[in-house]
């Protein structure tokens, strides 16, 4: 029976119209880069139940990851927490981001143009493929749990990241923080 219904749904010309044809781009794995903070990974986590999203960056040398709580997904609300976490760190050399909204945005080239950074997008079709998204896992796990144990936000994002850091990591068998 299945197989009838999908040799009819095949040859269904009304049916293939809608057919999502869209091929993925293949994963391009990305270059490990011989010091910490030359190429960062960038995204945005959230909405919490607060509204609030947490701008994400993480270090693909040490995978170390920095954090800021940023009440819109804007590019005015995105590039001044990337300021804040770049005057502690250092600029990097590259940025890896996806195609959202405030990384396309032309406030976002002006940032990287001033601040000497070379933007590199994920492909468009694979969003997984921007190395971050290994954190926002253990991100998304221990907001979730902060909330349901009455932890504020800031307190629960402060503790992910501070037990992030001090966890050794598979890729590199050491803590980030050690690196």
């Amino acid at each position: 029976m299945d197989k009838k219904v999908e040799e009819f749904v095949k040859s269904c010309s009304d049916c293939n119209v809608f057919v999502d044809k869209k091929t993925k781009e293949p994963i391009k794995p990305h270059r490990v880069p011989e010091k910490c903070w030359e190429t960062v990974a960038v995204d945005l986590f959230g909405p919490m139940p607060s509204s609030k999203h947490v701008v994400v960056v993480q270090d693909l040398a040490s995978r170390y990851p920095a954090a800021k709580l940023v009440t819109s997904t804007k590019a005015d609300k995105v590039i001044p927490a990337l300021t804040e976490i770049y005057e502690t760190y250092g600029n990097p050399d590259v940025q890896i981001l996806d195609n959202g909204p405030p990384f396309n945005s032309i406030q976002m080239q002006n940032f990287a143009k001033t601040k000497d950074i070379k933007l590199q997008k994920s492909p468009p079709l694979h969003p997984s493929s921007n190395p971050v998204e290994t954190f926002m896992r253990p991100l998304g796990k221990a907001m979730k749990t902060g909330r349901h144990s009455g932890i504020p936000e800031k307190e629960s994002l402060k503790n992910v990241l501070k037990n992030y850091r001090q966890t050794p990591h598979p890729a590199t068998n050491l803590p980030p923080a050690a690196i």
